[in-house]
């Protein structure tokens, strides 16, 4: 089963009016959620995750449920630099919490869960393949950049990292959600390969502003034709095999 996950319904929108042999239900009384295949490939899709610790919460309890081979993080994210405008399509590569701080545990260095690497590594296949279908499936493409997850955008560490040309030692770019790196932990912990591909809103230095959001939301049919055919190519193919230790 393929696992897909977004803050809104909108983020998740495009994948969800795909799916074959679809079931619409709600999540432990709360988050919107749809079940189907894509290529004959199982999907799960969940919405109203708005917090990196909710998502490791609803991502472990999925993950206890059903047997997950890939999950993929969809929505909105903001950009630390002005490197990216509102509407460009970003992918991770790594990706790294910002809500977490040192504490006394042995070995621990700041920025790290303790047990756990500080830094997320994105699998380099799940790359290439959301790669290829950018190029074969749309007039765009998307960056791979440093995704950044922290639950509060206005906290010092957030402010620090727009000042700072490294973090963790990563270089950039950078942007920065809500959702991902909780997503990535969970999946981690059950050796399941995660993916986050988003849309820029805004530089976070910039007021909120309904162009942005629009032009966000106006990337979201290209992403999901990307999505898509990662989808199908994945099942045609044994990049799952790097299910364990991924």
């Amino acid at each position: 089963m393929i696992l897909i996950l977004g803050s809104h319904q909108d983020d998740v929108l495009y994948c969800s009016s795909l799916l074959n042999k679809r079931v619409n239900d709600t999540l432990l009384g709360r988050f919107p959620m749809a079940k189907g295949d894509i290529f004959n490939q199982e999907v799960l899709i969940v919405s109203g995750l708005h917090t990196s610790i909710l998502g490791s919460a609803v991502t472990s309890y999925l993950l206890t449920q059903n047997y997950v081979n890939l999950i993929i993080v969809l929505g909105k994210c903001y950009a630390l630099d002005s490197s990216f405008k509102p509407g460009q399509i970003v992918m991770a590569r790594e990706i790294i919490d910002l809500d977490v701080d040192q504490i006394d545990v042995a070995n621990a260095t700041l920025g790290q869960v303790p047990g756990m690497p500080a830094v997320y590594h994105v699998q380099k296949d799940l790359i290439g393949y959301v790669r290829d279908g950018f190029s074969k499936r749309t007039l765009t493409g998307a960056s791979t950049v440093t995704m950044l997850s922290s639950d509060n955008l206005n906290s010092p560490v957030v402010a620090g990292a727009l000042r700072h040309k490294t973090v963790l030692g990563q270089g950039g770019p950078f942007v920065v959600d809500s959702l991902s790196y909780g997503v990535a932990v969970a999946g981690m912990l059950q050796g399941v390969p995660c993916l986050s591909v988003k849309a820029v809103e805004r530089n976070l230095a910039d007021k909120k502003s309904i162009e942005g959001y629009i032009d966000a939301l106006d990337t979201y049919v290209d992403i999901g034709k990307a999505v898509v055919y990662t989808i199908g190519d994945i099942g045609r193919s044994d990049v799952l095999r790097l299910r364990r230790g991924a």
